[in-house]
């Protein structure tokens, strides 16, 4: 058993998450969730619910519905309630609640993937440009950091700002392969669906990229 504080840097094929808060003898829920309410807590949460390569049980005597936005600002304990949600529910459930909402966890999606990636060999810069849209993840050529093998994108707030469908689909990715760039999709559903596969076939992806010489290298 580990908590929060030595779990970092930990993977297992399972992993058994108990939240270990719950109503009192009178039934009533405090909102004090500990290092979750601090600032900072939701990147602890996101480090104790990304350990997992296989699946996940959640053992809780909480519902997500007895976390009560209205009762904390914190926002930790609000990304403990939308995990619940998806542990109830499924990823589909939870894709389609922040689908609607505008609210893709887009940057947490973009530091799983980039820690899967160094952990791979590969150099990854997130959030690479200097204007409103930015290149999500790139990926340097191994030995050169100067120049990047591929810009990975995902479907979370750079896509969904895009003004028509034109923009989204074809034109943000015309620009950038006019500029250089290799540009590989990650669609956010698949990462949550199943990570393991769609990490593997982008690291099969970035493999061909780095033994096609003759391909172009866009400039950090």
């Amino acid at each position: 058993m580990k908590n929060l504080e030595n779990v970092q840097g930990d993977e297992r094929g399972v992993i058994y998450f108990s939240t270990t808060y719950g109503p009192d003898e009178n039934n009533f829920i405090s909102m004090n969730f500990g290092p979750l309410n601090q600032t900072g807590g939701e990147r602890r949460l996101n480090v104790a619910v990304t350990r997992a390569r296989a699946g996940m049980h959640v053992f809780t005597s909480l519902q997500p519905e007895d976390i009560n936005p209205l009762r904390t600002q914190a926002r930790g304990a609000i990304d403990l309630r939308h995990f619940l949600e998806c542990a109830r529910s499924g990823a589909d459930a939870y894709f389609n609640r922040t689908q609607r909402s505008g609210s893709m966890p887009n940057e947490g999606l973009i530091q799983a993937i980039s820690s899967a990636l160094t952990k791979a060999g590969h150099r990854c810069i997130c959030n690479l440009g200097v204007s409103g849209f930015r290149v999500d993840i790139a990926v340097a050529r191994k030995g050169d950091d100067e120049n990047m093998i591929a810009g990975i994108m995902l479907d979370g707030k750079g896509y969904a700002s895009a003004a028509t469908v034109r923009d989204r689909d074809l034109l943000q990715e015309s620009v950038l392969r006019g500029l250089g760039w290799n540009i590989l999709r990650v669609w956010a559903l698949d990462w949550w669906r199943d990570p393991e596969a769609t990490l593997n076939k982008l690291l099969k992806q970035l493999d061909e990229l780095s033994n096609t010489p003759e391909l172009s290298s866009a400039k950090a």
